[in-house]
């Protein structure tokens, strides 16, 4: 917990946050999760982890053992609270229906005449799982084959099925597509019909046909895995990839950093986004946090720069009440080589409920391309009516510092502290570093002095990082 920025001289020591305080948001606390993506394919995954399910919501997996190598796709339905949430893989970029994306079928290659793989499933009753393929040419769908399954089949399976009816022309370009409940792809990405508990496993997919081979990157044995891990602050929703835990803070010991990108196995630039309401596929207006305030300022620290003049960061706050958006405000954020703060003020007529919070790195969530490598790292988010609070040494036993009020110096006595201390920094009001000494095999001498000598006098805060916790004293300093 942090921070030490925009604190006044009646700063309140607690072991919480106030109550409408922004969760984390100093960004010290981090989950960080991994998993497997497949190869040259979008899945659900990324997805379903932008919506706040973690490893749970990892849908789309790397299986063992496989029918002829080492692994094999499932893919399943489950529930996470009162979600449902499906998985699949696709080498298009929207809804395959859509023909959008695809992969080359290659310039040589015959017409294909149909599809072979082998399976296995679990689907419950009133599920169904399926493989779907499209086939394009010259940008146009020229094929579209849809094959569901049902029941449970509990070894692989061979199957085996012609196009019909059959491709008239030879296609540039295919999208294969395995998704563990159909119902969603029919009814706009709605979980309606999906079931918890259904899964299905593929392996060996081949195009058949004289002449017939599986295109390049179509990675159809499966055997072809990234390994992805994901930081994802605490508290807040966030975007994969493009969030990630920086070192480069501007208090505390991290900050966010978002990053416009092209996630794998996928065309299209995608903006980095932090947000403590759900960003993808969620019900509109949902998630956020209490709050009641119907004028207030957002206060935070950015560093940005845009990868092209056009792009700029965006903060967005949304006030709720009920679930409906009652007013808010919106703000784009420009360059800053250095730590900046920057205010936004808001109001409403009505008295909210709860207030959405979001960052992110580019000024539309699929920006053009131009604008990937754009770059915004954000510390210390806090209303001006809710300020961070922080530790009190006084609930650390073990460590003491004294004399306070400080003249020419002040000591830090660890006699009594069990752990190790690795870092002790002291910051003014504006939130400058006035002291700064780190101790990489922790401090080692029982009472250590810091000079004060130099420094004005006014109000400080000395932060205290240990092997149990970063902990904060005020201290006042005197002529």
């Amino acid at each position: 917990m942090k921070k030490l920025l925009s604190l006044s001289a009646g700063i309140f020591f607690a072991g919480f946050i106030a109550a409408q305080a922004i969760p984390n948001g100093g960004f010290e606390n981090w989950s960080n999760i991994s998993w497997y993506d497949l190869n040259n394919y979008e899945n659900s995954n990324d997805q379903n982890i932008a919506r706040g399910f973690g490893v749970a919501g990892v849908t789309a997996i790397r299986a063992t053992p496989g029918m002829s190598g080492n692994y094999a796709l499932t893919v399943k339905t489950i529930q996470i609270g009162a979600d449902t949430v499906f998985g699949y893989v696709t080498n298009s970029y929207q809804n395959p229906l859509q023909g959008i994306g695809g992969i080359q079928w290659g310039g040589t290659n015959a017409t294909p005449t149909g599809i072979s793989f082998y399976y296995q499933c679990s689907v419950q009753l009133h599920d169904t799982s399926g493989v779907m393929v499209v086939f394009k040419r010259s940008g146009s769908i020229i094929g579209t084959y849809m094959f569901p399954f049902i029941g449970n089949v509990g070894t692989y399976t061979l199957f085996s099925n012609a196009f019909v009816p059959a491709l008239a022309q030879t296609p540039d370009t295919v999208i294969l597509a395995v998704i563990s409940s159909v119902p969603a792809v029919y009814d706009n990405n709605n979980t309606k019909g999906c079931l918890p508990g259904t899964s299905f496993t593929i392996d060996s997919v081949k195009f058949t046909g004289a002449g017939v081979s599986n295109p390049a990157k179509f990675n159809g044995n499966f055997e072809n895995w990234t390994a992805d891990t994901g930081y994802i602050p605490t508290s807040w929703y966030a975007t994969y990839p493009g969030v990630f835990q920086t070192t480069d803070f501007h208090a505390g010991s991290y900050a966010v950093q978002l990053t416009t990108n092209i996630p794998p196995g996928n065309n299209s630039p995608q903006a980095g986004v932090i947000s403590t309401g759900p960003i993808y596929n969620a019900a509109p207006n949902a998630g956020g946090f209490p709050y009641t305030q119907r004028n207030d300022t957002l206060e935070f620290y950015y560093k940005y720069t845009p990868a092209t003049a056009g792009d700029s960061g965006v903060v967005y706050i949304e006030l709720k009440n009920g679930g409906h958006n009652i007013g808010g405000n919106t703000m784009e954020l420009k360059p800053a080589a250095s730590y900046t703060l920057q205010k936004v003020g808001f109001s409403s007529v009505t008295t909210p409920d709860s207030v959405i919070v979001a960052f992110s790195s580019s000024k539309t969530f699929n920006p053009p391309m131009s604008y990937v490598g754009s770059v915004l790292k954000v510390d210390n988010v806090m209303f001006k009516s809710n300020p961070l609070s922080v530790l009190s040494l006084s609930e650390l036993t073990g460590i003491k510092i004294y004399p306070n009020p400080v003249t020419n110096s002040f000591n830090l006595n660890t006699e009594g502290f069990t752990g190790s201390v690795q870092s002790v920094d002291v910051y003014d009001m504006m939130g400058r570093a006035v002291i700064s000494v780190n101790y990489a095999s922790g401090l080692n001498t029982d009472v250590t002095s810091f000079d004060m000598c130099k420094t004005a006098p006014g109000i400080y805060i000395v932060k205290v990082n240990t092997s149990t916790g970063v902990f904060y004293q005020k201290i006042n300093k005197v002529q």
